[in-house]
């Protein structure tokens, strides 16, 4: 029995959405509709060489542009998961001569309203004469798809092929002359009571990795036993796709997997190879591993091992690599690489697998030379949480306690290793264990970033040294798979962009979408493909790859202050280019110009010709964060002080990069936001 304050708020709760939908409320009843898309100490004589040892210090110079590969406007994927600021949750799509009952069931779907709740408003909806044609249930109003479904029985579960084509037709942008298909396929507990789990298998178009789409879907209390049987859809209809192109917008346009992307265990289970606690694990190379300490790892070679090809996997060269006595029939696609088709994800590879490792060796686990003490640690959690309120609207996550390290998602470690902890680790760790710490900050901002494709030598070179020295450090007996791994990560920089090019982030972010899917442990798999079908029919999408230079002005007032010969309409936020500046919160107000400067916007203007200007203070002194093993200028890392008391105004065009400041102790270190660096 539900208490009164429960009644009291589902009452209120009803009121309110049947006073949202017939617009009753003043304040919405002349706004616009709009359109909803789915959805980084003494030197110890324990190493052989320092950093120094790489490369003399690279001098901060205008950096050149980049290869073709590297700068193809088709390879942006944001390194860091944004905040979507384009979406005002409750403004649903206004699209000609669409009804009242098409905008409702737009509104169920978009908002996952469950079905007794959509039944329970459609009752109370019916009762009005102006509501009569309304169905009475949800099912009739959101077309739901009630036939029998052709599952499939994939050992020991069932499957569900949704089809690599009705993703294809639905995401396709107008403008492709060809279609890249990026798949993703992990496992998916769905209860921790349970051992019922999804296998999906899914995928975008390249490089709109906001496009999710579902084309496989196994359910079972365990993974399939064959994955070839359960892979079995996807080949023979990729085989046709690729030999026949696909044919939309009154045209043919051709086909082709470019990547597939799973972590360790699935690429294990996908291809028929060892898993990453076998001695010939690694899909890159020939290494063998040895055991020590109770585990098998992988100590650092001078002596490069011979790399894998396509040739070696479809021969079965090395028998040690193989769990079969075949290999995936996914070799049958035309075109696939069953090597440098299958990226090392870097979510799993770097992020949780070597950054997690070390923070859990600096903690707990490690040698006692490198070991934090107590009071340490609590000083280095107290620094993460000083800089929480420094972190922008673009990081989804605010830092944690360390202490909090094993429940840390992906973000959280990127986030740490690419921008927070090279300032906070600052003379808590030993100089050797931060300069290792170093070694991958700057080679994995090299991969992260669209900028700097010269710099991959150099990346090599440093992930050469960061698996060496940590080794020495920690143990070569802690050089698991994922840290023997980072020796092959910049070999994807050169195949496809940057590494978010070939990540699973989109289709981790998207499987929480297909979790909530499920309503009920009775029958999971038809209940996804049911709720996925109403999506599909009610949510458009917009497939429009090029990024989006229209300005976008919210919250004016008259506040000020005013730069002299820089009037007009003033407002608080701008998003512009995937930048989201707003001036009333300081983590979120500080940019980076064309000419380097570091600016603290405090106004946004917008004249009467409708030019955009920002009115702020820049910093008069701007210095290296770091100078070895590289000036840290090169990617735009600066030390700043001195805020001039000046007013001075910039076009938006002056408009280069947003970034981080990260006031810490006497210094502000400011960091660029590099997935919002220009193309």
């Amino acid at each position: 029995m539900s208490s009164k304050r429960s009644q009291r708020r589902k009452l209120k709760e009803e009121l309110d959405t049947i006073a949202y939908i017939n617009g009753y409320s003043s304040d919405n009843q002349h706004k616009p509709i709009k359109k909803i898309h789915i959805q980084p100490l003494v030197q110890s004589e324990l190493l052989e060489y320092s950093p120094n040892f790489l490369l003399q210090p690279i001098q901060s110079h205008q950096t050149t542009q980049s290869s073709n590969l590297i700068n193809d406007p088709n390879s942006v994927n944001s390194p860091i998961t944004p905040v979507n600021h384009n979406i005002e949750l409750f403004n649903l799509p206004k699209l000609p001569c669409v009804s009242f009952k098409e905008e409702l069931a737009l509104w169920t779907t978009s908002f996952k309203i469950p079905k007794t709740a959509s039944d329970a408003l459609l009752k109370i909806l019916k009762n009005h004469d102006c509501f009569q044609d309304l169905p009475s249930d949800s099912r009739t109003l959101l077309g739901t798809n009630l036939s029998c479904l052709n599952l499939r029985k994939v050992n020991p579960g069932i499957y569900y092929h949704f089809g690599l084509a009705k993703g294809i037709k639905y995401f396709a942008p107008r403008e492709a002359n060809e279609i890249k298909i990026v798949i993703g396929i992990d496992g998916l507990p769905l209860t921790k009571s349970s051992n019922s789990q999804f296998w999906p298998i899914l995928a975008y178009i390249r490089p709109n990795s906001k496009h999710v789409f579902i084309v496989g879907l196994y359910h079972g209390m365990e993974k399939p036993k064959d994955s070839d049987d359960y892979l079995k859809d996807l080949i023979n209809e990729s085989q046709n796709l690729i030999a026949n192109g696909i044919h939309i917008f009154g045209k043919t346009i051709p086909v082709f997997i470019d990547s597939i992307i799973c972590d360790a265990p699935a690429k294990s289970f996908i291809l028929k190879v060892k898993g990453h606690g076998g001695f010939e694990s690694c899909t890159r190379c020939v290494i063998e591993g040895e055991y020590l300490n109770n585990r098998v790892c992988f100590p650092y070679n001078t002596n490069l091992s011979l790399k894998r090809t396509h040739t070696n996997y479809k021969n079965m060269t090395y028998d040690g690599h193989h769990i079969s006595s075949d290999i995936s029939k996914l070799s049958d696609v035309p075109r696939l690489d069953m090597v440098l088709s299958f990226p090392l994800d870097y979510l799993h590879l770097v992020c949780l697998g070597g950054v997690k490792k070390m923070i859990q060796l600096w903690l707990h686990k490690g040698p006692v030379n490198v070991r934090l003490h107590s009071r340490q640690i609590l000083k280095l959690s107290k620094r993460l949480l000083y800089i929480k309120n420094q972190i922008p609207c673009d990081f989804s996550r605010k830092p944690r306690a360390i202490q909090d390290v094993g429940r840390w998602k992906g973000t959280e470690f990127r986030q740490f290793l690419i921008y927070t902890g090279p300032v906070i680790l600052k003379n808590i760790l030993s100089e050797d264990c931060y300069n290792n710490f170093m070694a991958l900050n700057i080679s994995m901002v090299i991969l992260l970033s669209p900028n700097y494709g010269e710099y991959i030598n150099y990346a090599h070179t440093l992930l050469d040294y960061f698996v060496k020295s940590f080794g020495q450090l920690y143990g070569k007996h802690f050089i698991s798979h994922n840290i023997h791994g980072m020796l092959h990560l910049a070999d994807d920089y050169e195949r496809y962009g940057i590494l978010d090019n070939c990540s699973s982030f989109p289709f981790e972010n998207f499987m929480k979408n297909l979790k909530s899917m499920v309503r009920k442990h009775d029958k999971p798999l038809q209940q996804v493909v049911r709720r996925y079908g109403e999506q599909l029919d009610h949510i458009e999408v917009d497939s429009n790859l090029s990024l989006s230079t229209k300005s976008s002005l919210k919250c004016s007032h008259n506040q000020g202050p005013l730069a002299s010969n820089c009037t007009g309409q003033q407002y608080k936020r701008l998003l512009f280019n995937n930048i989201f500046i707003k001036v009333d919160i300081r983590a979120d107000s500080f940019i980076m110009t064309n000419s380097k400067l570091i600016v603290k916007c405090v106004n946004i203007i917008q004249n009467s010709l409708g030019e955009i200007k920002l009115i702020g203070y820049s910093f008069n002194k701007q210095k290296p964060f770091y100078n070895t093993p590289i000036d840290s200028s090169v990617f735009d890392i600066y030390i700043v002080e001195d805020i001039n008391k000046t007013l001075n105004c910039w076009k938006l065009t002056d408009i280069y990069k947003k970034v981080m400041l990260i006031t810490f102790n006497t210094i502000e270190v400011a960091i660029p936001i590099f997935h919002t660096l220009p193309l």
